[in-house]
């Protein structure tokens, strides 16, 4: 059974558009069809998204975070899964995903129960940019008691952000205790 069809893939798999547009299936994104008939979920949703991206791309910002269950704000179900790819590559435009190039040379994914997430420090800087600095602190207290992180895994250069959460978390919470 297949989970997930691109548009593309259909014709091979015996699938015509209209089937695709049938009750049986139900749109991920552009072009891209999962079987109705399986509950929603996250990380299908995002194994299914995952088609669309180049070989080497991971799954970043929030969406990373997620998937590492670290502690973040709440937030709305329309916020876009987010991804990261390797300078020079070709970001697809898909609605409910937002693809970013690494400002990093090249980054090597961990497998988080086969979906791959930037490295926790990079992961950390992404949501430096643009998380509250008492989200953030909360984000590095939930890396260093989850053991995803360590104090001195902050201090790159271009992350002032994350640098600041670090010296904030872990005072005296969870992620502070040996």
């Amino acid at each position: 059974m297949v989970d997930a069809v691109r548009l593309r893939d259909a014709p091979v798999l015996g699938l015509s558009r209209g089937v695709l547009r049938g009750r049986r299936w139900r749109p991920v994104s552009q072009g891209l069809y999962e079987d109705a008939g399986l509950d929603p979920d996250e990380r299908r949703r995002l194994a299914a998204l995952a088609k669309v991206l180049p070989a080497n791309a991971a799954w970043s910002h929030l969406t990373g975070a997620r998937l590492l269950q670290m502690w973040l704000p709440h937030l709305p179900a329309s916020v876009p899964a987010t991804a990261t790819i390797q300078p020079g590559q070709t970001r697809p435009e898909r609605d409910g995903l937002y693809v970013a190039r690494s400002r990093a040379r090249c980054f090597a994914p961990l497998d988080v129960d086969g979906l791959p997430v930037v490295p926790p420090p990079l992961l950390l800087g992404q949501l430096a940019e643009d998380l509250s600095l008492l989200d953030l602190v909360v984000a590095v207290d939930a890396a260093l008691h989850l053991r995803v992180v360590h104090r001195r895994g902050h201090r790159r250069r271009g992350a002032p952000g994350a640098a600041r959460g670090t010296e904030s978390a872990g005072r005296g919470s969870a992620g502070g205790r040996a």
